[in-house]
């Protein structure tokens, strides 16, 4: 598939900025991202592969704490931008679900 791969090649670019300290690039990658793909896109296919490729770095001793801190911190204040300016979440009213007693009969709850 073409776009699963345009995704994997954007989170291995982004992987490879942010390992390399370099903060004006992923960023210039996330708008790259953003001007073809859906915010879904971008979080689930790009940013948190990225997040556990270079968690997974770590752990594995190829990438020191500070670059894993780095990542982690970038990646988090984008998210936490993107959420603060995003369109304001809908209202929703609650919902109450429940199901009477079956009087003998199996209950579909």
């Amino acid at each position: 598939m073409v776009e699963g791969s345009t995704l994997d090649v954007f989170r291995q670019r982004l992987r490879n900025t942010l390992e390399s300290h370099e903060l004006d690039k992923a960023e210039q990658l996330l708008g790259e991202v953003l001007a073809v793909y859906s915010m879904e896109n971008l979080i689930l296919d790009v940013i948190r592969p990225a997040l556990n490729d270079i968690g997974q770095g770590w752990a594995e001793g190829r990438i020191n704490v500070a670059t894993e801190h780095l990542a982690t911190a970038f990646l988090r204040q984008r998210l936490n931008m993107w959420l603060v300016t995003g369109p304001p979440t809908h209202p929703v009213r609650p919902v109450v679900l429940a199901c009477g007693p079956a009087s003998g009969m199996r209950s579909a709850c």
